[in-house]
C-alpha cells in the first residue's frame, strides 16, 4: 500500500498563452489540482520565439508582441503572487481562444486585469520594467537548453518523471500515475 503524500507534488508548468494545447492542458492541470495537493510553478515559453525566422526581430526587440506582452505581464505578476501569474494566464488564455479577444493590446489587457483584481498599476509597470524580458527570456532559454522544448505545454516534475494517462477525468488519471 502506498503512503499518504505528506508534502505537496511540485511541478513546472511552461506555457505560452498564445498555444490552445496548452491551456487546454491547464485547465486540467487545474482541476487536478483541485483533488491532489499540487504545487504549479508557472512557468514562461514563447512559440514566437522559437518559430522567429532568421533575420527577424526576437520578440523582446520590439515594443509589444502578440504573446510576448502576456508574458512579460505573468512575469510581472509572479514576482508579487503566483496566484496572480495563474490567474492572469486562466483569463488571457480564455480571453484569446475562447472569447477571439487580444489580451496583448493595452484596453484589453486591462480590463482583464481588473477582472483577477490585479494591482492597477500592472500593465504599466510590467511593459515599463525591462527586466520582465529577462524573465521571459530566462524560462524559455532554459526550457530549451534543459529539456529540449520546442513547444508548450511542458510540464516538469520536482521528483523525476512520471506517466500521465489520457482521460477525461482528470483526478483518476492522476491518481493513477503517482
Amino acid at each position: 500500500m502506498a503512503e499518504a503524500q505528506s508534502e505537496p507534488i511540485k511541478i513546472d508548468f511552461f506555457f505560452d498563452i498564445m498555444c490552445p494545447w496548452a491551456y487546454q492542458t491547464s485547465i486540467w492541470i487545474r482541476e487536478v489540482r483541485r483533488t491532489v495537493d499540487l504545487e504549479i510553478n508557472w512557468r514562461f515559453f514563447s512559440l514566437e520565439e522559437i518559430n522567429r525566422e532568421e533575420g527577424k526581430k526576437h520578440p523582446w526587440e520590439r515594443e509589444l508582441a502578440y504573446g510576448w506582452t502576456p508574458l512579460r505581464i505573468a512575469a510581472w505578476l509572479r514576482r508579487k503572487d503566483m496566484d496572480l501569474c495563474d490567474d492572469w494566464y486562466l483569463v488571457a488564455a480564455k480571453a484569446l481562444h475562447e472569447d477571439g479577444l487580444r489580451p496583448y493590446e493595452e484596453a484589453t489587457a486591462r480590463k482583464l486585469l481588473e477582472s483577477i483584481s490585479a494591482p492597477s498599476n500592472t500593465w504599466d509597470e510590467a511593459i515599463a520594467d525591462k527586466t520582465t524580458h529577462d524573465d521571459v527570456r530566462l524560462d524559455h532559454q532554459e526550457s530549451v537548453n534543459k529539456f529540449a522544448a520546442f513547444g508548450v505545454p511542458l510540464i516538469v516534475f520536482e521528483n523525476g518523471r512520471r506517466r500521465i494517462w489520457a482521460s477525461g477525468r482528470a483526478a483518476a488519471c492522476w491518481r493513477r500515475s503517482t
